[in-house]
């Protein structure tokens, strides 16, 4: 797992599909797909406090999450990955 502060003051970035799923599903907004030169994803979204407490109730298993939703959110998160490039 790959979690970071990215240097916008505002946003979180994470590396790891299955937390930037439970972002997505929980509402938390995606700014932007970034690949780093190794052709990684960089999921980037805004309001860095909301997401870092969605994480921490998600590493504790505090979050829950409608099933569809979070099967949802990883399909649309795939999708910005490999058909635009992250773009």
């Amino acid at each position: 797992m790959h979690l970071s502060m990215s240097q916008d003051a505002d946003t979180y970035t994470t590396r790891d599909l299955p937390i930037a799923s439970a972002l997505k599903a929980s509402g938390a907004n995606v700014v932007r797909v970034d690949r780093d030169p190794q052709g990684r994803g960089h999921f980037v979204f805004a309001d860095k406090e909301k997401c870092g407490q969605i994480v921490l109730e998600y590493l504790n298993r505090e979050l829950t999450l409608d099933a569809k939703a979070l099967f949802d959110a990883q399909r649309d998160l795939k999708t910005m990955l490999n058909v635009t490039g992250g773009q």
